[in-house]
């Protein structure tokens, strides 16, 4: 399973209301997987649990920092909209300079969850 890269690994559907969008890159059965169990981790509020999707689906915490949107908001929000603060630390942790993402691709992952 690691031979997706980085930037286009991703979450499943694990229930019907989930549903997925992204102009530029199709998602795979394995994406959608990935970026669904992620965001559900983040919600969870465990920094173990966290630890361990994105170890499981070799994803760096500052690549959903910076790429991917859990029910229409950045990865962190998403955590504090769920008065998850363990890991919305975790994810804000060494964040970087506005001027560094402005020359980052805007390429964004954007997961629906209950």
């Amino acid at each position: 399973m690691k031979k997706y890269s980085l930037a286009l690994t991703a979450m499943t559907v694990l229930g019907a209301s989930i549903s997925f969008a992204h102009a530029e890159v199709p998602m795979t059965d394995y994406m959608k997987t990935a970026l669904t169990e992620t965001c559900i981790a983040v919600k969870s509020n465990s920094i173990l649990r966290l630890s361990k999707e994105l170890k499981e689906y070799n994803l760096k915490v500052s690549t959903i920092r910076d790429k991917l949107m859990c029910n229409g908001e950045s990865v962190h929000q998403f955590a504090l909209t769920h008065n998850a603060t363990k890991t919305a630390n975790k994810i804000n942790k060494g964040s970087v300079s506005i001027q560094e993402i402005a020359s980052l691709p805007q390429e964004k992952y954007w997961v629906w969850i209950n």
